[in-house]
């Protein structure tokens, strides 16, 4: 009898590893467009102008005069464009003021009023620029309320009444150079829709009318107003999501053999 032992010893086989595909995002990727679009923009409110100082030679002597101006409407339309938070317009305004009386002080004649029913008009054309101020809330998220400033310049034409005494001149109208500036603070209603209020301070150059030199025109203003912008509303586009990364599959391990072992 032969003795016969046999003895088999197994290793095990590695398993063969899967494909690994790499997870798609479960939250999609959102990139917010940018916050620029052209706007309009119209505001109503008063205004407030100092007196409208001048003065004109007759024989004789210098004469000073002053335009009692009482507060009164203005308004102003605009087209614009927002870059973020910068703004840039073409702004058209009009303002009307009523005018009291007219004054006059001269030396040698001395001192009279004369009344008149008339007003003041005052037509600008304006290049704005204006900055806004973003406010985050403790959340982080964007407010609803922004501040701002802007100032303009451009040009103004004014046109005053006629007085009612025959010494009085025959009025008329003057433009020169304006400028003005302002600070604000709006709400944001709508994705692009704005109310806002507005006060700031504008001025024009002197001119001469009827032979009157008239010094600067000032005056303070307040408004409340809309700005409107166009395009459609903003809107979240979403980024396409990556395609699935397939790893290669591992090298093929060695395979080992039952090992056999006899005794005879």
């Amino acid at each position: 009898m032969i003795p016969f032992l046999l003895a088999m010893a197994l290793e095990p086989v590695p398993t063969a590893q899967m494909p690994k595909i790499a997870q798609a995002p479960t939250n999609e990727q959102q990139t917010e467009t940018s916050s620029t679009y052209p706007y309009a923009s119209i505001k109503v409110g008063a205004g407030f102008p100092w007196n409208y100082d001048g003065s004109f030679d007759v024989p004789g002597s210098s004469v000073d005069t002053s335009l009692k101006l009482n507060g009164g409407f203005t308004g102003e339309l605009a087209l614009g464009y927002k870059f973020n938070q910068a703004r840039a317009e073409l702004a058209v305004g009009y303002g009307n003021y009523g005018v009291n009386n007219q004054t006059f002080s001269s030396n040698r004649y001395g001192s009279f009023t004369s009344s008149s029913n008339g007003s003041m008009n005052l037509t600008t054309v304006m290049v704005n620029g204006y900055y806004d101020f973003p406010i985050t809330n403790k959340d982080g998220s964007r407010s609803r309320w922004s501040p701002y400033i802007g100032a303009g310049v451009g040009y103004a034409n004014l046109n005053v009444p006629s007085c009612s005494a025959d010494s009085c001149f025959s009025g008329g109208s003057t433009g020169g150079f304006a400028y003005q500036g302002n600070v604000g603070l709006s709400y944001r209603v709508s994705d692009r829709g704005q109310a806002f209020v507005e006060t700031g301070y504008l001025g024009s150059t002197s001119g001469t009318i009827d032979d009157v030199s008239f010094g600067n025109f000032s005056s303070w203003r307040v408004f409340l107003g809309w700005r409107q912008g166009f395009g459609g509303s903003p809107r979240a586009t979403t980024a396409a999501a990556p395609a699935p990364e397939v790893q290669p599959d591992p090298a093929p391990q060695p395979t080992n053999e039952p090992a056999v072992r006899g005794l005879w």
